[in-house]
């Protein structure tokens, strides 16, 4: 009876991971989206109005620290009131969404990590799940940390960041492989969050010469949100409870060959009698 509930209460926490990873990942998609749409304005901005104004703008949006992001929307209020007002303000209201998105990301990832410490608080074999639990931690608190670090700070951070979030990836990876599935390249979730955080990482390194990270970031986003995905699904695979179950105890054989059928000097088939097995010496003697 204690096995199904644990069972039952494995499959629960299976069921909320599966769930906060979809929510992940569709938050991601609009974090691409947004940031395809900021693309497109600056692009707009830059080659239709003054250039040297706009790059000003521009460059504010580059780094992601707080500072320049207030700086940039200061930018922004002030290029609308005195030209290109709608594209202007558009932009103002994808940034400040696409901050809030971001924020939404790093606490749904914050819940999913608590999830995968009751993992391995419910089932004792999945060691790798606190793991990722510390590895997801490590990923917000860097993250939101470098709002908040001026100059290069935040780029190491994100880094990091990144770098920790592959990780965790990585024994989740682990956790499939011994007790769930071995899913094919494409729908590897840690071969996607490598290639993701690859991305970011090299975009964030070329950061230091003054290269745009905003398309690099867009692309690394894409593919976690192929990583996310696939984790919504393949979390409800892990079983391993049923896994390091040993199997059924085969039958024992008798300690006595069963006896044989023999054909005695008249010709008839007899079964022979086989002598019973000798008692052992422990056994008291009858008086």
């Amino acid at each position: 009876m204690e096995s199904v509930n644990n069972k039952e209460a494995l499959n629960n926490i299976k069921s909320v991971i599966s769930k906060t990873s979809k929510d992940v990942s569709y938050f991601i998609l609009v974090q691409v989206i947004l940031g395809l749409l900021l693309m497109i304005l600056f692009s707009i901005m830059y080659y239709k109005f003054f250039a040297g104004d706009v790059s000003a703008i521009v460059s504010n949006f580059i780094t992601i620290d707080v500072y320049s992001f207030v700086a940039g929307i200061a930018l922004l209020f002030f290029s609308a009131s005195s030209g290109f007002k709608v594209l202007a303000f558009l932009t103002i209201i994808f940034s400040l969404l696409y901050f809030v998105v971001n924020i939404l990301v790093f606490s749904l990832i914050f819940r999913l990590s608590r999830s995968f410490k009751r993992l391995e608080a419910e089932e004792k074999t999945l060691i790798q799940a606190s793991k990722i639990q510390k590895w997801f931690i490590v990923y917000v608190s860097l993250s939101s940390l470098a709002f908040f670090l001026p100059s290069f700070g935040w780029i190491i951070a994100i880094m990091i960041a990144n770098a920790g979030l592959n990780v965790s990836f990585y024994n989740f990876q682990v956790i499939l492989s011994r007790y769930g599935l071995k899913p094919t390249a494409l729908k590897n979730s840690a071969y996607h969050m490598l290639a993701g955080s690859f991305i970011i990482i090299v975009f964030a390194l070329l950061l230091f010469v003054d290269i745009f990270y905003l398309p690099g970031m867009i692309v690394g986003y894409i593919f976690y949100y192929f990583a996310f995905n696939n984790m919504k699904n393949h979390i409800l695979f892990v079983s391993p409870t049923m896994k390091d179950t040993p199997p059924p105890p085969s039958i024992p054989a008798p300690s006595v060959p069963p006896p044989r059928p023999v054909i005695s000097s008249k010709g008839t088939i007899e079964i022979a009698k086989v002598p019973s097995p000798p008692a052992s010496e422990f056994e008291e003697k009858s008086e």
